[in-house]
Protein backbone atom coordinates (compact mmCIF):
# COMPACT_ATOMS: atom_id res chain seq x y z
CA UNK A 1 0.00 0.00 0.00
CA UNK A 2 1.00 3.25 -1.00
CA UNK A 3 2.16 6.01 1.51
CA UNK A 4 0.87 9.25 1.56
CA UNK A 5 2.47 12.38 3.64
CA UNK A 6 -0.17 14.62 5.16
CA UNK A 7 1.15 17.62 6.88
CA UNK A 8 -0.24 19.70 9.38
CA UNK A 9 0.40 22.89 7.66
CA UNK A 10 -2.61 22.60 5.69
CA UNK A 11 -4.22 20.76 3.31
CA UNK A 12 -3.00 21.87 0.32
CA UNK A 13 0.26 21.30 1.51
CA UNK A 14 -0.55 18.16 1.97
CA UNK A 15 -1.70 17.96 -1.44
CA UNK A 16 1.52 18.60 -2.88
CA UNK A 17 2.95 15.63 -1.18
CA UNK A 18 0.39 13.43 -1.67
CA UNK A 19 0.42 13.44 -4.98
CA UNK A 20 3.86 14.30 -6.12
CA UNK A 21 6.41 12.26 -2.88
CA UNK A 22 3.82 8.83 -4.13
CA UNK A 23 6.84 7.80 -6.23
CA UNK A 24 9.28 8.47 -3.50
CA UNK A 25 7.95 6.89 -0.82
CA UNK A 26 7.85 3.44 -3.08
CA UNK A 27 11.12 3.80 -3.76
CA UNK A 28 12.86 4.57 -0.58
CA UNK A 29 13.38 7.88 0.80
CA UNK A 30 15.31 10.47 -0.83
CA UNK A 31 18.65 11.74 1.08
CA UNK A 32 19.75 15.35 1.41
CA UNK A 33 22.09 14.72 -1.81
CA UNK A 34 19.70 13.74 -3.81
CA UNK A 35 16.81 16.57 -3.07
CA UNK A 36 19.71 19.08 -3.40
CA UNK A 37 20.45 17.40 -7.00
CA UNK A 38 17.14 17.74 -8.06
CA UNK A 39 17.39 21.64 -7.08
CA UNK A 40 20.59 22.54 -8.88
CA UNK A 41 18.73 20.77 -12.14
CA UNK A 42 15.67 22.59 -11.89
CA UNK A 43 17.39 26.04 -11.18
CA UNK A 44 19.81 25.65 -13.88
CA UNK A 45 16.72 24.47 -16.36
CA UNK A 46 15.11 27.67 -15.13
CA UNK A 47 18.09 30.13 -15.67
CA UNK A 48 17.94 28.71 -19.13
CA UNK A 49 14.46 28.89 -20.17
CA UNK A 50 13.49 32.49 -18.07
CA UNK A 51 9.73 32.97 -18.90
CA UNK A 52 7.99 36.37 -18.66
CA UNK A 53 4.75 36.62 -16.94
CA UNK A 54 2.20 38.90 -17.86
CA UNK A 55 -1.07 39.50 -16.57
CA UNK A 56 -4.78 38.30 -18.60
CA UNK A 57 -7.02 40.97 -18.03
CA UNK A 58 -9.28 39.30 -19.69
CA UNK A 59 -11.97 38.56 -17.39
CA UNK A 60 -11.88 34.78 -15.33
CA UNK A 61 -14.36 32.26 -16.80
CA UNK A 62 -13.64 29.24 -13.85
CA UNK A 63 -16.66 27.20 -15.26
CA UNK A 64 -15.38 26.57 -18.55
CA UNK A 65 -13.18 23.24 -19.67
CA UNK A 66 -11.61 25.23 -22.22
CA UNK A 67 -10.07 27.68 -20.40
CA UNK A 68 -6.69 27.30 -17.52
CA UNK A 69 -8.81 28.80 -14.82
CA UNK A 70 -11.89 26.52 -14.86
CA UNK A 71 -9.49 23.42 -15.20
CA UNK A 72 -7.75 24.24 -12.04
CA UNK A 73 -11.23 25.21 -10.54
CA UNK A 74 -12.42 21.47 -11.91
CA UNK A 75 -8.90 19.94 -10.87
CA UNK A 76 -9.94 21.56 -6.74
CA UNK A 77 -13.43 20.29 -7.49
CA UNK A 78 -12.56 16.83 -8.20
CA UNK A 79 -9.70 16.50 -6.45
CA UNK A 80 -11.57 17.64 -3.01
CA UNK A 81 -14.45 15.66 -3.66
CA UNK A 82 -12.18 12.48 -3.76
CA UNK A 83 -12.59 11.64 -7.78
CA UNK A 84 -9.10 10.59 -8.18
CA UNK A 85 -10.23 9.69 -11.99
CA UNK A 86 -11.68 12.98 -12.51
CA UNK A 87 -8.84 15.02 -11.08
CA UNK A 88 -5.71 12.69 -13.04
CA UNK A 89 -7.75 13.40 -16.50
CA UNK A 90 -7.10 16.89 -16.05
CA UNK A 91 -2.75 16.40 -15.58
CA UNK A 92 -0.88 16.57 -19.00
CA UNK A 93 -0.50 13.97 -20.64
CA UNK A 94 2.84 14.13 -19.77
CA UNK A 95 2.17 14.09 -16.16
CA UNK A 96 -0.38 11.22 -16.33
CA UNK A 97 2.34 9.10 -17.75
CA UNK A 98 4.82 10.01 -14.37
CA UNK A 99 1.87 10.09 -11.70
CA UNK A 100 -0.39 6.71 -13.30
CA UNK A 101 0.82 4.71 -10.55
CA UNK A 102 0.29 7.00 -7.57
CA UNK A 103 -1.82 9.85 -7.93
CA UNK A 104 -4.72 9.42 -5.39
CA UNK A 105 -7.34 12.23 -4.77
CA UNK A 106 -8.11 13.60 -1.43
CA UNK A 107 -11.90 14.26 -0.01
CA UNK A 108 -12.24 17.25 2.03
CA UNK A 109 -15.37 19.04 3.29
CA UNK A 110 -13.46 21.79 5.01
CA UNK A 111 -11.19 23.27 1.52
CA UNK A 112 -12.54 26.43 0.12
CA UNK A 113 -10.55 28.02 -2.94
CA UNK A 114 -11.10 30.99 -5.31
CA UNK A 115 -8.86 31.41 -8.91
CA UNK A 116 -7.59 34.81 -8.52
CA UNK A 117 -5.25 35.35 -11.63
CA UNK A 118 -3.81 34.11 -15.03
CA UNK A 119 -1.19 34.90 -16.92
CA UNK A 120 -0.84 34.95 -20.59
CA UNK A 121 0.73 31.73 -22.44
CA UNK A 122 4.48 32.23 -21.96
CA UNK A 123 7.23 31.94 -24.67
CA UNK A 124 7.33 28.24 -23.35
CA UNK A 125 3.40 27.74 -24.26
CA UNK A 126 2.84 27.66 -20.48
CA UNK A 127 -0.35 29.48 -18.06
CA UNK A 128 0.21 29.83 -14.75
CA UNK A 129 -3.37 30.37 -12.41
CA UNK A 130 -3.11 32.10 -9.03
CA UNK A 131 -5.65 29.94 -6.39
CA UNK A 132 -6.39 31.54 -2.98
CA UNK A 133 -7.08 28.07 -0.43
CA UNK A 134 -8.78 28.36 2.96
CA UNK A 135 -8.90 25.78 5.22
CA UNK A 136 -11.27 25.44 7.72
CA UNK A 137 -10.93 23.53 10.86
CA UNK A 138 -13.52 22.06 13.28
CA UNK A 139 -11.98 24.19 16.28
CA UNK A 140 -12.72 27.20 13.93
CA UNK A 141 -9.71 27.70 12.76
CA UNK A 142 -8.74 28.79 9.00
CA UNK A 143 -5.39 28.11 7.69
CA UNK A 144 -4.82 29.75 4.38
CA UNK A 145 -2.31 29.06 1.64
CA UNK A 146 -1.84 30.78 -1.96
CA UNK A 147 -1.27 28.41 -5.13
CA UNK A 148 0.39 28.83 -8.26
CA UNK A 149 -0.39 25.89 -11.10
CA UNK A 150 1.19 25.65 -14.29
CA UNK A 151 -0.63 24.68 -17.36
CA UNK A 152 0.74 23.41 -20.92
CA UNK A 153 -1.25 23.01 -23.85
CA UNK A 154 -1.61 19.66 -24.50
CA UNK A 155 -2.97 19.09 -28.26
CA UNK A 156 -4.85 22.20 -27.73
CA UNK A 157 -6.18 22.22 -24.73
CA UNK A 158 -4.85 23.10 -20.77
CA UNK A 159 -3.96 20.69 -18.75
CA UNK A 160 -1.49 20.96 -15.53
CA UNK A 161 1.79 20.14 -15.52
CA UNK A 162 2.39 21.21 -12.00
CA UNK A 163 1.94 23.88 -9.41
CA UNK A 164 3.58 25.71 -6.26
CA UNK A 165 2.46 25.92 -3.17
CA UNK A 166 4.73 28.16 -0.15
CA UNK A 167 8.26 27.27 -1.34
CA UNK A 168 7.59 24.24 -2.45
CA UNK A 169 7.50 23.42 -6.23
CA UNK A 170 5.93 20.20 -7.54
CA UNK A 171 6.19 19.02 -10.88
CA UNK A 172 4.50 16.25 -11.84
CA UNK A 173 5.68 15.29 -15.34
CA UNK A 174 9.05 14.73 -13.50
CA UNK A 175 7.79 13.22 -10.49
CA UNK A 176 9.96 16.01 -8.64
CA UNK A 177 9.75 18.00 -5.21
CA UNK A 178 12.03 20.94 -4.35
CA UNK A 179 12.53 23.69 -2.39
CA UNK A 180 11.67 26.64 -4.97
CA UNK A 181 10.00 30.26 -4.29
CA UNK A 182 6.64 30.47 -5.79
CA UNK A 183 6.73 32.55 -8.86
CA UNK A 184 5.15 36.27 -8.31
CA UNK A 185 1.83 36.87 -9.67
CA UNK A 186 2.18 39.84 -12.56
CA UNK A 187 0.01 41.78 -10.52
CA UNK A 188 2.07 41.64 -7.56
CA UNK A 189 4.99 42.60 -9.52
CA UNK A 190 3.28 45.45 -11.20
CA UNK A 191 2.28 47.12 -7.59
CA UNK A 192 5.93 46.36 -6.38
CA UNK A 193 7.17 48.20 -9.47
CA UNK A 194 4.67 51.28 -9.65
CA UNK A 195 5.49 51.73 -4.95
CA UNK A 196 9.40 51.54 -6.55
CA UNK A 197 8.71 53.90 -9.18
CA UNK A 198 7.25 56.13 -6.82
CA UNK A 199 9.62 56.12 -3.83
CA UNK A 200 12.07 56.88 -6.76
CA UNK A 201 10.25 60.15 -7.74
CA UNK A 202 10.01 60.91 -4.04
CA UNK A 203 13.75 60.52 -3.39
CA UNK A 204 14.73 63.26 -6.32
CA UNK A 205 12.51 65.67 -5.38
Amino acid sequence: MRALVALSLAATVALAFAIGCGKCERGGQKDNSELQNATEVQDQDQEQETEKLEQDDEPLDVESAETPEGVVNSFFRAFFRGDSDAAFALLSKKAQEAQSENFVAQSSNSIRWRVVEKTKPTSRGRVYVWVEVEDYADNGEVQRDALSFALADDGGIWRISGFHVGEVAVDFEKSVIVAQEAPAAPSVERVERVASQVDETKTTR
